[in-house]
């Protein structure tokens, strides 16, 4: 991972923690957060890791269900673990590398990777890292961008090119793409969900909640299309 990728928190602070100052915007991140926690919160008991925590964001929204002492996230961005043992004092937070865990083999029932991937020169290491590190029929939540969402599938016929969510993403992956190689790692893919159509523009719908659930709705209803794709996987 490229140290550049995380300059965002010496630049912007603590920022998933801070209110949107758009209703899509709250209304967005509410929901990627509780797409990415909701197969975890019902296993009062279970060992989690996050990679790439940044901030501690999702971290936070499950304390609110599980043990402090069950959490543990790592980040190659010394500023975002600072901030995040700001906010949460007691979860097992570190410094470290997504594609070198320092963790013994079978510890953890689930690995949350959310948002991760895309920024990874060598994403082929965290996933069998994260393998070796879950326990047997423990399991990955992974989001990321969709590569072809539908948003920028039109800006492609406009403009000739790909376009990806971010300039700092090292390569971005596709619905089909992202299953296939989770298989390919021995992976099972136990759901697919997805958040929102991008073909909209966000300058239109930012302050109206109708519009706001409709771009929802119409992402969860075709997730080839969507903005953003989040995979639970078996180990």
């Amino acid at each position: 991972m490229k140290s550049e990728t995380f300059i965002k928190y010496e630049q912007s602070g603590d920022y998933h923690w801070k209110e949107h100052q758009y209703l899509f915007d709250r209304i967005f991140a509410s929901k990627r957060k509780d797409l990415i926690t909701a197969p975890i919160k019902a296993h009062k008991n279970a060992i989690v890791l996050e990679v790439g925590c940044g901030d501690g964001i999702i971290l936070a929204e499950l304390s609110k269900y599980l043990p402090a002492k069950n959490l543990y996230g790592i980040d190659t961005s010394i500023k975002g673990i600072e901030l995040a043992c700001q906010h949460l004092p007691e979860i097992n937070l570190s410094v470290g590398d997504t594609c070198s865990l320092a963790f013994q083999d079978s510890k953890f029932d689930f690995v949350i990777a959310a948002d991760v991937i895309e920024h990874l020169e060598h994403l082929e290491k965290m996933l069998a890292e994260v393998r070796r590190v879950l326990k047997d029929k423990g399991k990955l939540i992974i989001s990321t961008p969709n590569r072809i969402s539908l948003g920028k599938r039109l800006y492609k016929l406009r403009r000739g090119e790909e376009r990806k969510s971010d300039s700092l993403h090292i390569k971005e992956f596709s619905y089909t793409e992202l299953k296939d190689i989770l298989e390919r790692f021995g992976f099972t893919v136990k759901s697919a969900k997805s958040l929102d159509i991008d073909a909209f523009s966000k300058n239109f719908i930012l302050k109206n909640r109708l519009l706001s659930n409709l771009r929802l709705l119409l992402g969860q209803l075709f997730p080839k299309m969507s903005n953003l794709l989040v995979f639970v996987a078996e180990r």
